[in-house]
């Protein structure tokens, strides 16, 4: 099937825009931006019985103390269709 990663945030914009994310499936960045762009990322096929490994990171970004106290929130989707 076609697998679909999606991705519903929440909280502090400005946090959500300082976290930096990268996807990668098999080795292969398939997604590297902010996680308030990240809305879904398509992340292939898969034959029926395969494995894939699928790596999210989620990195803050160093520097000043300007984002301390926020708080921001993402809920995480995978979703498969037949082809």
């Amino acid at each position: 099937g076609v697998f679909v990663l999606s991705a519903a945030t929440g909280g502090d914009r400005t946090l959500l825009r300082q976290l930096r994310v990268t996807v990668s499936r098999g080795g292969v960045t398939v997604y590297s931006g902010s996680l308030a762009s990240l809305d879904s990322v398509r992340l292939g096929t898969l034959a029926p019985g395969a494995r894939a490994r699928l790596v999210l990171r989620i990195a803050l970004p160093s520097g000043g103390n300007e984002l301390q106290g926020l708080s921001a929130s993402a809920d995480f989707g995978l979703a498969a269709t037949a082809v």
